[in-house]
């Protein structure tokens, strides 16, 4: 983003400074006019704050020395900033006074960016982004991850003997139940009156 050294640490779009310098040149109090919308440009034209509306408290404003303006400047400065077209005014509806406790108190006027002037400073906005890589749409190598080296400990001690799966340990566990159970000694004679009995169907058949 090209801009023009206004000091304060604070840099207008070239743009947008060379138009309102241009513009200040026809102006007496040219000088308090640029230094209020580099002001307001500092603080009201970020990318998320572009195009809101914001309040301009003159008092507060005299307030900060680095601006160097009384509230009767500022006052001057604000007329000729929406005369130049860089601020325009919000429309309000109903009356220009509120009550509060202390009585009738004026409205705070509010006022936003003109959109001539907030498309330039989006423009220098995006440009920014795209010169700190934001838009960049590549994306970054992903390093391949070490394989981890065993020590040498790991190395010396020989391998642990696998588990035996688990079906296997219950097919053991089940043949060793069956292995220390005593025999059934009917088994044998029981099996021998079956056959007798099978026998002796077939014959009377």
């Amino acid at each position: 983003m090209t801009t023009i050294n206004t000091g304060g640490g604070y840099r207008l779009p070239r743009g947008v400074e060379v138009r309102l310098a241009a513009a200040a040149n026809e102006l007496r109090n040219g000088e308090a006019v640029l230094a209020l919308a580099r002001f307001l440009g500092r603080f009201h034209t970020a990318p998320a704050v572009l195009g809101r509306a914001f309040p301009v408290d003159r008092a507060a404003l005299a307030a900060v020395d680095a601006l160097g303006l009384t509230e009767a400047r500022v006052r001057g400065a604000l007329k000729a900033l929406e005369e130049i077209g860089f601020i325009i005014r919000e429309a309000t509806t109903g009356s220009n006074y509120r009550r509060t406790a202390a009585g009738l108190r004026r409205k705070p006027v509010f006022w936003r960016i003109a959109p001539d002037f907030a498309g330039m400073f989006g423009k220098a906005n995006a440009a920014a982004l795209r010169g700190r890589g934001a838009g960049s749409t590549g994306r970054r190598p992903i390093a391949p991850v070490p394989t981890p080296r065993p020590s040498p400990a790991a190395v010396a001690r020989p391998a642990a003997k696998p588990e035996p799966l688990l079906a296997e340990r219950e097919k053991g566990r089940k043949y060793l139940q069956a292995s220390s159970q005593p025999p059934n000694p009917d088994t044998g004679l029981e099996a021998a009156l079956a056959r007798l009995r099978a026998a002796v169907e077939r014959g009377a058949a």
